[in-house]
């Protein structure tokens, strides 16, 4: 059985009893919104919430400052979540932030107009499943759907995996894409086929969602993905993202194939962006034997990772 922390039981129950505020820093009434849902509960029998931020990172410091006057002001117990690895005055434990991405719903392809679906299928995902290697054919997988400059920078280096997928549809944003995008969209693979490609690799390359310079960093379902569908993944995410991820007790392959010392560089340092890119390079240099017998090798890793998600993802069954 997982050992977890007392903070995250306490939190897990606030959220199952639905003690919940929701905040939204692009949100002008956020504050009004809070109040309101403050007058539904009798404060002086339980003062304790979670003040969910359900779009990923908060990215302004003066929202944080409101959102801590809110909880001074009304003299709350209150624990802010958001989807970081990373703690920080008030913060809710990292577990508890995974589980914003229970009953995650995606879009079927890569536009942004098609339907929405379930992101990770319950009856492929489960508590108790045993990661095999059986279906495993490809070195590594490297797919990026939307654009931006990280990203570019990696793509115009032209990173090669010899017997994996490298792609970047460099999709643009809701606001540009174009009925020829959507056309076009069909050439890429739906949510179903990239989980299958990913569970047929031995690694996966994950480049996270983009953070401002001194901001927690993301972690989202893009990395979710690499640890349920079994791989090793190698993530270029925000500065702290590898250190913090190690404290949740979740291995990633960062440091074996030669990322160093880049976790604590500037989000924007192509230093960084290279350190990444020379992983690729590194695990490309191996022969698909050598890879194979080396997830062999981390299967145990492989399957604590797996073990830890899931069982907050799908066993907890929160409400």
């Amino acid at each position: 059985m997982i050992q977890f922390p007392n903070q995250f039981f306490e939190e897990f129950e606030l959220l199952k009893k639905w003690r919940v505020i929701d905040i939204n820093e692009h949100d002008s009434n956020f504050i009004d919104n809070a109040i309101d849902t403050l007058k539904e509960y009798n404060l002086n029998e339980n003062n304790k919430f979670i003040l969910l931020y359900g779009h990923e990172i908060i990215s302004n410091p003066k929202f944080f400052d409101k959102v801590y006057k809110f909880i001074d002001d009304y003299n709350l117990d209150a624990k802010i979540s958001m989807a970081t690895p990373s703690s920080f005055p008030r913060s809710a434990h990292p577990y508890t932030n995974l589980l914003m991405w229970v009953d995650l719903k995606n879009r079927e392809n890569i536009s942004w107009k098609a339907k929405e679906t379930l992101m990770f299928d319950p009856n492929e995902f489960y508590y108790g499943k045993k990661i095999t290697d059986e279906s495993r054919n490809l070195k590594g997988i490297l797919s990026i759907r939307k654009q931006n400059k990280v990203r570019d920078y990696i793509f115009r280096k032209q990173p090669k995996l010899d017997n994996g997928i490298v792609r970047y549809a460099s999709w643009p944003n809701a606001k540009e894409e174009t009925l020829e995008d959507r056309l076009n969209s069909k050439n890429f693979p739906n949510i179903r086929d990239l989980q299958k490609e990913y569970s047929s690799s031995y690694f996966s390359f994950i480049i996270e969602s983009d953070c401002l310079e001194g901001y927690y960093p993301n972690l989202t379902e893009k990395t979710i993905q690499g640890f349920l569908s079994g791989t090793m993944p190698i993530v270029l995410g925000s500065r702290n993202f590898i250190k913090d991820i190690e404290l949740m007790g979740l291995k990633v392959w960062n440091k074996e194939f030669g990322f160093g010392e880049a976790d604590s560089y500037s989000n924007y340092s192509t230093d960084r962006f290279d350190s990444f890119l020379k992983c690729i390079e590194n695990v490309n240099k191996m022969n698909m034997n050598e890879v194979k017998k080396y997830w062999n090798e981390n299967l145990h890793h492989i399957q604590e990772n797996y073990n830890l998600l899931s069982y907050i993802l799908f066993e907890t069954k929160l409400n």
